[in-house]
């Protein structure tokens, strides 16, 4: 019988460096999982401001689409922002519509529980402004397998 207590993975999904233009840049591979917290960490910043949000693909790389997640938009520099989801719906958790989306969008959606695959996340990164370097981690947990 699989431990209730499996340990917290961490990964550094993305490296965002000196970033000038909007931008889609891929994250590196994240093991299945209930739950996700994606860390965003700016350590320069650009004048204005950065948006970010995450797409998933649909048929394995060649298709992304957006999904309803994204940070708050960062206007500062040295600045940590978590964003935490549960991959799918939560236990008693009703089916919910995020509205319209579309790329251009996502950084104003209202977050939700969504299915997406971890395997193949992309984060769209939407620049005002100048220069913006920093990292995208990830942390995730599973409740009753293993994580590799």
């Amino acid at each position: 019988m699989p431990s209730a207590l499996q340990p917290i993975y961490f990964k550094k999904a993305l490296a965002i460096s000196a970033v000038t233009q909007t931008t889609t840049l891929a994250l590196a591979n994240l093991p299945v999982a209930d739950y996700y917290s994606f860390y965003l960490t700016i350590n320069t910043n650009g004048t204005t401001s950065l948006n970010v949000g995450y797409l998933t693909s649909v048929d394995k790389g060649t298709t992304y689409l957006p999904i309803p997640l994204s940070h708050t938009q960062i206007t500062t520099t040295t600045v940590t922002d978590i964003l935490t989801c549960r991959l799918g719906l939560g236990f008693a958790e009703a089916a919910s519509v995020s509205g319209i989306m579309s790329n251009a969008g996502l950084a104003s959606v209202t977050n939700k529980n969504a299915i997406f695959d971890p395997y193949y996340m992309e984060a769209l990164l939407t620049v005002s402004g100048t220069t913006w370097s920093g990292a995208i981690w990830v942390g995730c947990y599973s409740r009753f397998s293993e994580i590799p």
